[in-house]
């Protein structure tokens, strides 16, 4: 171990470090490692004093569970049009006061469309997907469709936003983040940070690709400044999707 080389010193350094990091992020870096993406978010959350997490593209929970662990205690808005997931997202918050599930999907129009479930329901999309995806993991494909309801982040952003809220938006919507933006353009002005999941290779027909992505949040008003791991191709080690966090330049 690394810590047979340190001195004594060194070693308490490394412990105060550790516990001012806990005491301030809620992280234990022992369990997630200093630059974790986990840890790294949840430190952005408290020294930018986020306060509202907007999750879209839900799904099951996973990502309001894994801040949750993490230590974030403020308000969580998520997003989940699949009504089969839905239903166990609901019942994940149905205990926390400070989350709340909402059953629609959000894009660039209020209305309804259909979505293609995928059999592991988190690759599950409005848009077709492409081989590259399929080739690269087998169980995210389609195997039904189900009618959903549609609405713009902008029309309802007033019911639950107020100026004292610090918004994190979370964009995991599988080809549609473009969409998304388009029907949050009086919105984004309020969301201090996006995080949104980009591919390199077109998964999805029709999807912005990460640099195209990238350089319409400049436009926004946005900068990166963080870009996680994100998925794979199995069978080629390359990377085809990240999720990146923005942040507003003003």
């Amino acid at each position: 171990m690394i810590k047979r080389f340190l001195s004594p010193e060194m070693r308490d350094f490394l412990h105060d470090t550790r516990s001012l990091f806990n005491r301030i992020t809620g992280i234990d870096i022992h369990s997630y490692g200093l630059y974790h993406s986990i840890a790294r978010r949840n430190m952005l959350f408290q020294l930018h004093q986020v306060n509202m997490v907007l999750d879209i593209g839900a799904n099951r929970g996973q990502f309001g569970g894994q801040i949750r662990r993490a230590g974030y205690k403020q308000l969580l808005h998520s997003f989940e049009p699949l009504s089969s997931a839905f239903a166990l997202l609901e019942k994940k918050a149905k205990k926390d006061a400070l989350w709340i599930p909402h059953h629609y999907a959000l894009g660039d129009y209020d209305g309804t469309s259909v979505i293609h479930v995928s059999n592991n329901s988190q690759s599950s999309s409005l848009l077709n997907m492409t081989s590259a995806h399929t080739s690269a993991d087998s169980s995210s494909k389609f195997i039904a469709d189900e009618h959903i309801t549609v609405k713009r982040l902008d029309s309802v952003f007033k019911e639950f936003y107020s100026p004292d809220k610090k918004v994190f938006l979370k964009i995991d919507a599988q080809g549609l983040e473009d969409k998304i933006l388009l029907g949050a353009l009086e919105s984004l002005p309020k969301i201090q940070f996006v995080q949104t999941e980009l591919s390199f290779v077109t998964l999805y027909e029709g999807e912005t690709l990460f640099m195209d992505f990238a350089n319409n949040m400049d436009k926004l008003g946005y900068r990166i400044v963080f870009i996680e791991q994100g998925f794979s191709d199995k069978n080629t080690a390359f990377a085809l999707q990240s999720d990146v966090i923005f942040t507003r330049k003003d």
